[in-house]
C-alpha cells in the first residue's frame, strides 16, 4: 500500500472521535475492541449497486425476518432457563445475527461467534479481524461488533498446547466480561458446541454452562415465518433451474464437470449460493453412487445421469434434492428399475 493511503482513508471515513481506535497504539488485548458506527453517507460508496429487491413489491421483508428470528431465539432462552447463548455454530450465528461472511469461515468453528443475552436488545457479533469493520456499518441491528479471539484456540492444538489455552482463556474473559455487562454472569450460559476446553474454561471462571444450546436453537429455528418460507421457495426454484440447465445440456460428449459448472453458474446468476454441494455422476458411477463428480468423465448415449443440489441456498435457506436423467431414450429395464425404486 502506498505511503499515506491508510491515513487518508482514516481521515476521510473515520470520525475524529473514533480515529484513535484505528491509528492509536494497540492495547494489550483486542478483547474489548469494538468497531464504531461511521457516517453512513461516507461509507455507502463501498456497497456499490445491489440487485434483487424492488420498491414496488415487498417480497421478502428482511427486517421482519431478522426480528422474528431474534425473538424466537430469546423465547427459547427463557424456555431453557438460561441467561444467554454463545453461538459458535455458523448457522446459528447467522440465524441470530443476520450476518454472513466468506464460506471458508463456516466450517471453522470459532473464527466468528455471537453472544445473545436474554435481556439484550440485540446480539454481540465477534467477527474475524477487519471483516467486522464492514459488518458494523452494514448491520445496524447488532448491539455491538467486536473482534473474535481466533487462532484455533478452542478447535485444535496445532498452535501448541500453551498457545491454545492462552487463546481460549482470552475468549473466556471476553465473554465473561460481556455477560457481566448485561448482568447475566450468574445465569447459565448455553453453548451450541460441546467443546471440552470451553466448558472447562467457563467453569473455571465460575460461569455455569448449559450444553442445550444446539437443542435450543433447533427449537427456535424449526418454525419459519412467511419470509423464511419464501426464502425456501426461492431456494427450491433455483434448484429447479439448476436441473433444467442439466437437462438442456445433457447430450453425448458433455462431461460431468461441465454440467456441475453450469449448475453452479445458474445458482449464482439467480442470487443463490452453493455452500459445499452439487455433484453429478453418470454411467457406472450412478450406482453404486460415488457421491462425487469426476474431473473428466464423458457422458455417453444411454447413460443414467444422477445429480444432487444439496447445499444450494438462498439467504442461508438450503435445498437438498436430487434427480435422475437418461442420455437419450430410457430402456424399459431402466423404467422398471426406476418404478421399483
Amino acid at each position: 500500500m502506498a505511503q499515506g493511503t491508510y491515513e487518508r482513508f482514516v481521515e476521510a471515513h473515520i470520525p475524529p472521535k473514533d480515529r484513535a481506535i484505528y491509528t492509536g497504539p494497540l492495547a494489550d488485548t483486542p478483547m474489548d475492541f469494538e468497531h464504531p458506527v461511521l457516517d453512513w453517507d461516507k461509507y455507502a460508496y463501498h456497497k456499490g449497486c445491489m440487485t434483487q429487491a424492488v420498491d414496488f413489491d415487498e417480497n421478502i421483508n428482511y427486517e421482519r425476518m431478522r426480528n422474528y428470528r431474534l425473538e424466537r431465539a430469546k423465547e427459547q432462552l427463557k424456555a431453557y432457563n438460561v441467561g444467554a447463548i454463545l453461538s459458535i455454530n455458523e448457522w446459528n450465528t447467522r440465524y441470530i445475527t443476520g450476518t454472513w461472511t466468506p464460506h471458508w469461515t463456516t466450517p471453522s468453528s470459532g473464527l466468528r461467534y455471537c453472544l445473545l443475552a436474554a435481556n439484550a436488545k440485540g446480539p454481540i457479533l465477534y467477527e474475524q479481524a477487519e471483516i467486522g469493520y464492514h459488518t458494523r456499518q452494514m448491520c445496524p441491528w447488532l448491539d455491538k461488533v467486536k473482534v473474535a479471539i481466533t487462532g484455533t484456540g478452542w478447535s485444535s492444538i496445532i498452535i501448541g498446547v500453551d498457545a491454545q489455552k492462552a487463546q481460549r482463556d482470552k475468549l473466556i474473559k471476553q465473554i465473561a466480561d460481556d455477560l457481566k455487562s448485561y448482568g447475566m454472569d450468574k445465569e447459565p450460559l448455553a453453548l451450541d458446541v460441546a467443546d471440552p476446553g470451553l466448558i472447562e474454561g467457563f467453569q473455571d471462571a465460575g460461569i455455569k454452562v448449559s450444553l442445550k444450546g444446539q437443542e435450543l436453537m433447533f427449537h427456535a429455528r424449526k418454525i419459519k415465518n412467511r419470509d423464511e418460507v419464501e426464502c425456501l421457495r426461492i431456494a427450491a426454484a433455483i434448484g429447479d433451474a439448476e436441473f433444467q440447465a442439466l437437462k438442456d445440456m445433457l447430450k453425448a460428449g458433455v462431461r460431468e464437470n461441465e454440467i456441475v459448472g453450469m449448475m453452479h453458474k445458474v445458482a449464482y446468476d439467480l442470487g443463490g449460493q452453493v455452500y459445499s454441494g452439487i455433484f453429478c455422476t453418470s454411467g457406472e458411477f450412478s450406482w453404486p453412487n460415488a457421491r462425487e463428480t469426476s474431473a473428466n468423465r464423458i457422458v455417453r448415449p444411454g447413460d443414467i445421469i444422477y445429480a444432487d443440489t444439496y447445499n444450494t441456498s438462498y439467504m442461508g435457506y438450503k435445498t437438498c434434492y436430487y434427480r435422475t436423467f437418461c442420455c437419450g431414450k430410457a430402456t424399459q429395464r431402466m423404467k422398471d428399475d426406476y418404478a421399483r425404486v
